[in-house]
Formats: C-alpha cells, structure tokens, sequence
C-alpha cells in the first residue's frame, strides 16, 4: 500500500482568490499543518472528492512529483491478472487532448525524466523537471490518469509489447526471481498473484478489460500526488487546474484482501544466458515475511538491511568465489 506519514496542517490564511472560488463550488478542502521545525516543510491537502496533495517544498533547481494510485496486482481477479501491467503499457499515450506522438514531443521537451511502474500495491506515475516547467508536467500526468483514449492501434501494440517481454522475462533475473518468488510465498492470493501478464492470458485480454480495470481503480479518492520543490499553495493551484472537477465515478474503495502467507520453495531449471558473450551464472533469492510499511517495526528492519550490507554486499569472503549478493 501507499507509505504515508504522520502530519499535521492549518492551511495558511492567505488563500488565493482561486482557492475561494473553488470551494464555492463544492470542492473545499481540509488539511493540518506541521509544526516549524528543522525538518522539511511537509504539507498535506485532502479534497472533497477524496484526492490527497503532499508537498515538500524544499526549494532546489528541479521539482518532482509523482501520482500514486491505490491499484496494482493484488486487487486483480485471480482468474484474471495482468491487467495493471496492461495498463502501464498504456500509459503516455493518446488522450483527449494529445495524439501519442504529440504526448511524446512534449514529455521529451520537458527533459524525458518521466516514468510509471506497475506495482503489486500501486500504480506509479512519477517526474522531475526544471522548476518553470513543473505546470506542464502536472499538465501531463493529468492528462495520462483522467483522459485516455486506448486507441485500437495502441491496444495491439501493448498486446505486442507484453509478448516480448514476457518471452525475455526467463532471462532476466532482476525480474523474473521476484514475480517467482512473491509466487510462492503467497500462493495464488493477493501478493502472490502475477504482476506481469501470463503468456497464456495475451490473447484473452480485450481492450474493454484494461477500460473497466482503469473505471474502476483511477479514482480521485483512490490518488496521492506529491510534490518536491513546489511550494504548496502553487501546487493547489496546479491541482485544482488538472484535478479540481475530477469526481469519483464510484464509493467503493480497492480490496487489498487478506494476505495469506504461504511460504515454500521453488527450483527453476537453468536457462542459459540469451546472448553468447554472457557468463553462465546461477541465481538465488531469499524472502522472509515482515510488517508492512506502516508498521512501526519498519525502523527495524531498515537498521537490520544496513546492518546485513544494505543494497550491495561484496564481502572478502565470497568474493572469491564469484558470489555477488543483494539485501534489499
């Protein structure tokens, strides 16, 4: 699920005219302030229809900011997964207002530093841009949440995209390893189930799947959107010019379901590497059950994932064997 942490906001007085106006029609807003300290400035903003707006206004010479929606795998129908990936494949493509080529021209003019990722918890819509260009980029983001168009032409070419990848998934450890691995320690439930779509499940999928899935989970009340570098009554603003009439179509909220941890084990047969000029090398992934992130045992953790090497491990011993480990 989306990290959150604990903070408190008094809006300022100084609202904007526009702020007043948008209140007037429906749209208020309530929000706590934390106090001053020599920490960050982190406020948050909840609105009516339910969307949260988070801001460290920290001035530097880029902003970022990034959308995280309540979706992901694990509210898939087991019987029918694969459609979050589907619809990140979908993503920066034709709106209502932009053809896919034009989406493109304009994310590369504001420096191509955009992303978004399919999570087993969250869909993930992330960028970073020179300061005078974070409106355009909010511009942007709005544009691939509320306006999809899933044009035929770009349906068939995710259905292709997907094919590929999903042939080459064997072949890459970093990937293949975890969808695995989360496979089987939670066994055919929530986490466990597959982030990236089965083969056998291509053809299958039909555009209408990746519309209901995208109705039913790319709602305001489902929708964190932080910002770094932007100071906080400006991103109101951006907010309420991208989001503000942004009504939720539904009021039930995403399932997560109940976890079932499993556990077990798995042995892949060895795939040889795809290239010939790549070492044959044999790969292992360990997995233990923890809290959550908004679990107070996450500090913990973190000191314990330093401790154990943190990230990258080389240690003398193994290697000289040929070892190389990752703790994360």
């Amino acid at each position: 699920m989306l990290s959150r942490r604990t903070i408190t906001r008094k809006l300022n007085k100084g609202v904007s005219k526009s702020l007043l106006s948008f209140a007037r029609y429906n749209h208020s807003i309530t929000s706590t302030t934390t106090p001053a300290s020599s920490q960050p400035h982190i406020e948050l903003t909840t609105f009516a229809n339910g969307l949260r707006l988070i801001t460290d206004s920290t001035p530097g010479h880029f902003s970022a900011v990034g959308a995280y929606i309540d979706a992901g795998s694990r509210y898939e129908d087991p019987k029918a997964p694969g459609l979050s990936y589907l619809r990140d494949r979908l993503s920066w493509k034709s709106t209502e207002d932009f053809t896919g080529q034009q989406m493109l021209e304009n994310l590369s003019k504001l420096g191509g530093n955009y992303m978004s990722s399919a999570q087993r918890e969250s869909m993930i819509y992330q960028a970073s841009v020179f300061n005078k260009d974070i409106d355009r980029m909010v511009g942007m983001i709005g544009q691939t949440i509320r306006y999809p168009i899933f044009s035929d032409q770009e349906f068939q070419e995710a259905l292709q995209t997907a094919e590929y990848e999903v042939a080459e998934l064997a072949y890459k450890s970093d990937l293949y390893l975890p969808e695995e691995l989360h496979t089987v320690a939670y066994k055919e439930n929530t986490l466990g189930l597959p982030l990236f779509i089965p083969q056998e499940r291509i053809p299958l999928v039909s555009k209408s799947d990746v519309i209901d899935y995208n109705n039913k989970f790319f709602q305001p009340q489902n929708t964190v959107i932080a910002m770094v570098g932007v100071p906080h009554e400006y991103a109101l603003k951006l907010i309420m010019e991208n989001f503000g009439d942004w009504a939720n179509t539904t009021t039930t909220k995403p399932n997560p379901g109940i976890k079932n941890y499993t556990g077990g084990e798995i042995s892949l047969p060895y795939t040889p590497p795809l290239y010939a000029n790549l070492p044959e090398l044999y790969h292992i992934q360990i997995g233990f059950e923890t809290t959550g992130l908004l679990n107070d045992d996450l500090y913990a953790l973190a000191t314990l994932q330093k401790l154990l090497g943190g990230g990258l491990h080389f240690p003398s011993e193994v290697s000289e064997r040929d070892v190389f480990s990752i703790i994360y």
